[in-house]
């Protein structure tokens, strides 16, 4: 998704349209409890899944629309809506916080209140995804939301392998392409960020290719979708806003952030999800020869073949796979929203 911030009026107006046009989903208040526990809210630990909803989002809306489409008049308010209902507090609704923990729960153990990972989080999506369309959900809620055509396709390890992602984009018909959004997981450093990586991850924001970076800052998970210079623009989830009753023409206004922020390049964790949506074998070569003219800085490798085969080649049984449990930031420490006033440091700063 392309939002790098230019200093001329117009392009700077065209950046905020884009900006206020995508879904902002942040903590909220006064669900039902969760099973077993009396949690009524997720601030404080429920922060990457709400950026992972959010990158969702992004993702169904280039699929379903396109990537210049704007919230500009009443029929896009109305898609905008529509969209926004996918992702709705409570198990009736395909991507809503609830789902996304029962998956949790089933599939990685994982406890309700308890932090999750990117890559966490990335699995967990892809699972939700293929559930909603086995459940057949989103026609119900949401009937201008198509995604028989769309998959999501998860990689660790900094690795992609090409017919992989072939394969899986055209396991119904070997001649018709399954759009793909692609998330990869990467570390590009220890404990901080490697600033040589400053430039490709540049790169990948300013190419259309890309969704956005699931990720953020110590114990602070951000949407990454664009930068300004050496400043990382995002949408940050650590805003507590009460459940919205998703029923006729109900307010969207939580769901809108007006005021982009950014962050510098030097704070950002070097764990992180980057997510590309590929419509075509096109696309997938332009992220194959975008990656080759990076060089010694690959944030992550493209390889050709299958993982399976490499595997084959190279598999060596002391070597540990990319751990769904990671934990990218400690998991005490989170901002709650008694802690709002904090984002104002020297940190964040607000576009201008």
């Amino acid at each position: 998704m392309r939002q790098k911030a230019g200093r001329s009026d117009s392009s700077f107006s065209e950046f905020i349209k884009d900006f206020q046009s995508r879904v902002w989903v942040t903590y909220r208040r006064g669900f039902t409890c969760l099973q077993g526990t009396t949690l009524t809210s997720d601030t404080g630990w429920g922060c990457m899944l709400r950026t992972g909803q959010m990158m969702l989002a992004t993702a169904l809306q280039v699929h379903c629309w396109n990537r210049g489409w704007r919230r500009n008049n009443h029929h896009n308010q109305h898609q905008f809506r529509q969209l926004v209902k996918l992702f709705g507090e409570g198990m009736e609704f395909p991507f809503s916080l609830q789902q996304l923990l029962k998956i949790g729960k089933e599939h990685l153990n994982k406890a309700y209140g308890e932090w999750y990972g990117p890559s966490t989080v990335a699995y967990v999506l892809r699972v939700c995804l293929d559930y909603a369309k086995e459940q057949s959900t989103i026609q119900s809620i949401s009937p201008e939301i198509n995604i028989n055509d769309f998959i999501i396709y998860t990689a660790t390890d900094c690795m992609l392998f090409k017919d992989d992602i072939i394969n899986a984009a055209t396991v119904k018909n070997k001649l018709t392409w399954t759009k793909v959004l692609v998330l990869i997981s990467v570390r590009m450093g220890a404990d901080e960020l490697n600033l040589s990586y400053r430039q490709p991850i540049q790169a990948f924001l300013s190419n259309h290719l890309c969704i956005g970076i699931m990720g953020g800052r110590k114990r602070h998970s951000l949407y990454f979708t664009g930068f300004q210079g050496n400043k990382l623009i995002h949408y940050d989830p650590h805003i507590c806003h009460p459940v919205v009753k998703m029923k006729g023409d109900f307010s969207t206004e939580t769901y809108v952030c007006i005021k982009p922020r950014k962050m510098s390049f030097s704070k950002m964790d070097p764990s992180c999800t980057f997510a590309f949506y590929l419509s075509s074998r096109n696309d997938l070569q332009e992220l194959i020869d975008l990656t080759d003219t990076m060089g010694s800085q690959k944030i992550f490798e493209l390889l050709d073949g299958t993982k399976e085969d490499y595997l084959s080649l190279v598999f060596d049984p002391s070597i540990k796979a990319f751990d769904h449990n990671e934990s990218m930031f400690d998991e005490v420490g989170e901002y709650s929203t008694a802690d709002i006033g904090s984002l104002e440091g020297s940190d964040f700063e607000y576009l201008e």
